[in-house]
């Protein structure tokens, strides 16, 4: 056996392979510097998004107030160096794009909304719009339903589920500001609604108004709690208004003008009505009617759960669905299923909304 010949074969092996490594570098070089740094759409808007934070950076004083939005156009971003140009942006060369940034502040915390529209090659779509688009209106049997302009699932078999902020949510209705009315699905936590004492019956059973409840302090400090919403996630969560009307155990539940508005909460309770709403049992008519647990995922909970409303039977009692709703003393240990508004400018990433594979948002 030679062994110089058998050296010189192995150094001329590996010249060879240095050689072609280097070539496919040179290759991979040469086409990266001809694409010019082109991105997918779904990359590149996250490039806008970044580009918009960085101009407001510098122009805090340009931000919207608390409950408030503006919009940037993507050319004002190309105009002020932020962001290349579009037709230089992306790798699909021939899309014509325009767009803009949408920047809410929620509770001082700032949502960054990429609306893209590339025509036939990509456009940006939000939650709401991919909600609407898979369940169309209907005004018998299970599915969404147009009820004062909002859009409000009925019946017990939907495909109404999303992840959120790692928690799994329902979708209750679509507001008429095309915010998401959620309420969350797998929280099982205990608390009493209220403990205080009650001079009306003499004991420490409660009293049943919500603007001063213990249950209003717990729901609060779910969504102060950074484990559970971080600050990028509450940007997500819009204020919304609740009614806190009483109501007696046959009230009839209608579309009537609530009395007690609590306005601005970024977290709250199911009001009554929207339990009752949800069934589409023709005898569920008024609270006292079992049959509003008929076709009614919100009676499919495992655990009985408080409502925000309050009885006018008692000042000591509050509704609970368990899974009928049923008035039971404050000071009694129940389920709390917070309830948020999901910002209309959440931008749709995938899922079909079955607890399986619920909508997920981008960027959450």
């Amino acid at each position: 056996m030679n062994l110089k010949s058998m050296d010189k074969k192995a150094k001329n092996y590996f010249v060879i392979v240095i050689g072609a490594m280097m070539l496919i570098l040179l290759l991979i070089l040469i086409i990266s510097i001809a694409a010019g740094g082109r991105v997918s759409f779904t990359v590149g808007e996250n490039k806008i998004k970044q580009a918009a934070i960085s101009y407001f950076a510098a122009r805090e004083d340009e931000l919207p107030i608390v409950g408030k939005s503006t919009t940037i156009s993507i050319d004002k971003l190309v105009e002020t160096k932020k962001l290349k140009s579009l037709d230089k942006l992306f790798k699909n060369k021939d899309a014509v794009c325009t767009g803009s940034v949408t920047v809410t502040n929620n509770n001082s915390f700032y949502l960054y909304s990429v609306n893209l529209d590339c025509k036939d090659d990509y456009k940006t779509e939000f939650l709401y719009n991919k909600v609407l688009s898979d369940n169309t209106y209907t005004s018998t049997g299970e599915g969404l339903y147009k009820i004062n302009n909002e859009s409000v699932f009925r019946g017990e078999d939907l495909n109404n589920y999303v992840t959120f902020a790692e928690k799994t949510w329902l979708i209750v209705k679509i507001n008429a500001d095309n915010s998401l009315k959620l309420i969350n699905y797998d929280e099982s936590k205990k608390s009493v609604w209220d403990n205080r004492y009650n001079k009306d019956v003499k004991s420490s059973t409660g009293i049943n108004n919500y603007r001063v409840s213990r249950i209003k302090d717990y729901v609060e400090e779910f969504y102060n709690d950074e484990d559970i919403f971080n600050s990028k996630q509450k940007a997500y969560i819009v204020a919304q208004n609740v009614c806190l009307d009483s109501k007696a155990s046959d009230a009839v539940i209608s579309n009537s003008t609530c009395i007690d508005v609590l306005e601005n909460q970024y977290i709250t309770l199911l009001e009554i009505g929207e339990f009752v709403t949800a069934s589409i049992d023709k005898d569920c008519n008024s609270l006292d009617d079992v049959e509003c647990t008929n076709y009614n995922y919100l009676a499919n909970f495992d655990r009985a759960f408080w409502s925000i409303t309050s009885s006018k039977e008692a000042t000591n009692l509050v509704y609970q669905f368990s899974p009928a709703p049923y008035a039971y003393r404050a000071s009694t240990p129940s389920t709390v299923k917070p309830v948020i508004n999901l910002s209309s400018n959440a931008i749709y990433s995938k899922g079909d909304g079955s607890l399986e594979n619920p909508y997920v948002i981008k960027n959450d």
